[in-house]
C-alpha cells in the first residue's frame, strides 16, 4: 500500500482535470454574482430587512439547509445583502 500504480495515477489526474474544468465553468457565474435559483427565491420571499431566524425559516420551506443559508448570510450573499448588526441583514 506504499505505492501507487500507473493506472491509478492516470485516473487521479483525470479526476483532477474534471474538477478543474467544472470550476472554470462556474467561476464566471460566481464572480458575476449570479445566485442559485433557490437563493433567488429566498431573497424574493424575505422583507428588505430580516433576521437570521427569518431567513432560516424561509429557507427551510424552500429545501435549503440551515447551514447553507447561514453560510450564504456570512459570505454576504454574493453582494445581494449586507449585515446591519448581529443577526440582522438588509437587501442591497
Amino acid at each position: 500500500m506504499n505505492e501507487i500504480d500507473e493506472k491509478t495515477a492516470e485516473l487521479a489526474i483525470m479526476l483532477t482535470e474534471y474538477f478543474r474544468n467544472m470550476e472554470s465553468r462556474i467561476a464566471p457565474e460566481i464572480d458575476a454574482g449570479i445566485l442559485d435559483n433557490r437563493f433567488t427565491m429566498l431573497l424574493g420571499n424575505l422583507r428588505d430587512s430580516f433576521t437570521t431566524f427569518q431567513a432560516v425559516a424561509e429557507a427551510l420551506k424552500l429545501g435549503i439547509s440551515e447551514s447553507s443559508v447561514k453560510r450564504f448570510l456570512r459570505n454576504g450573499g454574493r453582494d445581494f445583502i449586507m449585515k446591519e448588526s448581529h443577526g440582522r441583514y438588509r437587501k442591497i
